[in-house]
């Protein structure tokens, strides 16, 4: 939450209160799915694969390397929804498509580029809402979470 806001800051306008509120409930629904894959399968595959909890073996990182590209997967439908929705950047919603600015140009232009963003979304919101609302996705991201915990406890310690 902290270090996405602080480097978002540049898109909310240089304000880090701003960048804090439009980033934490996208963050916080794409980590419940991103953690509802990766530790029940970090859990099963430390039960199987041996000194898979020490971080001083290849293995342990082999298990969470398993682990993040699950997460992964499972978190991929929900950071479409938020993109697709608006509550959350896309890889070519920040930059100019085509355009390799330095960083000096990349700052000079974010105000610019945030009040695009601002009047863009402004628009859509008054288009229609997200369906389902966020509200719902964020009490599934809940239950996706609560499962995958659940599903981590059956593989436990032995």
């Amino acid at each position: 939450m902290i270090f996405q806001a602080l480097f978002m800051r540049g898109m909310a306008g240089g304000s880090y209160f701003n960048s804090l509120t439009s980033t934490f409930m996208p963050e916080l629904l794409s980590m419940n799915l991103l953690m509802a894959g990766m530790v029940p399968t970090v859990m099963a595959l430390r039960r199987q694969i041996a000194s898979g909890a020490d971080p001083m073996t290849p293995f342990f990182w082999f298990v969470m390397s398993i682990g993040l590209v699950v997460g992964f997967v499972i978190a991929y439908p929900i950071n479409w929804w938020l993109v697709a929705n608006h509550l959350k950047h896309g890889m070519m919603t920040v930059r100019r498509a085509g355009m390799f600015g330095t960083m000096q140009d990349h700052a000079a232009d974010a105000g610019a580029r945030h009040a695009r963003y601002v009047a863009h979304a402004a628009t859509m919101e008054a288009e229609s809402a997200p369906r389902p609302p966020v509200l719902v996705v964020a009490l599934l991201s809940f239950a996706a979470l609560a499962a995958g915990l659940a599903t981590a406890s059956l593989f436990g310690p032995k």
